[in-house]
C-alpha cells in the first residue's frame, strides 16, 4: 500500500484520492476505525501533497494522534518543500518545535535545502 501511495503522480491520482477520501471524512481509515502506523500516515500525507491537495494532507496530518514522531514531520516537511510550499514548510517546522518534537539531521537538511532553493539563505 505504501508503494502505491508514494507513486501517486505516476498513476491516476484522482482514482487514489477517491479511494482514500470522502467529502465528510479525511481518510479511508477513519471510516473503518483503524489506526494506521506512521509509515501509512506519512504515505497518505505525501500522496495528497504530491497531488496538490494541501488542505486534505493537513487534515490527515492533524487527525493523527501521535505527532511525536520526527519521521512523520520530516515527511510532510520534505514533501512541502519539494513541491514549492516553502512558507508552509517553515510554518510546519515552527509547529513541530512548539509541539516538543526534536528535529534531526534530515529535518535540518530539508529546511536548509528548501531555504537555499527559494532564496531565503
Amino acid at each position: 500500500m505504501n508503494k502505491i501511495l508514494r507513486n501517486c503522480p505516476y498513476v491516476k491520482s484522482e482514482v487514489l484520492i477517491r479511494a482514500f477520501s470522502t467529502h465528510r471524512r479525511p481518510c479511508l481509515f477513519s471510516r473503518y476505525c483503524c489506526k494506521p502506523n506512521t509509515v501509512v500516515i506519512s504515505a497518505i500525507v505525501g500522496m495528497y501533497l504530491k497531488c496538490g491537495r494541501l488542505e486534505t494532507a493537513r487534515r490527515v496530518f492533524n487527525s493523527t494522534g501521535n505527532k511525536q514522531d520526527v519521521e512523520l514531520w520530516n515527511t510532510i516537511l520534505s514533501t512541502l518543500t519539494h513541491y514549492g510550499y516553502i512558507i508552509e514548510a517553515i510554518t510546519m517546522l515552527y509547529n513541530m518545535l512548539r509541539s516538543g518534537v526534536k528535529p534531526n539531521r534530515t529535518t535540518f537538511s530539508v529546511i536548509l535545502n528548501a531555504s537555499s532553493h527559494s532564496g531565503l539563505v
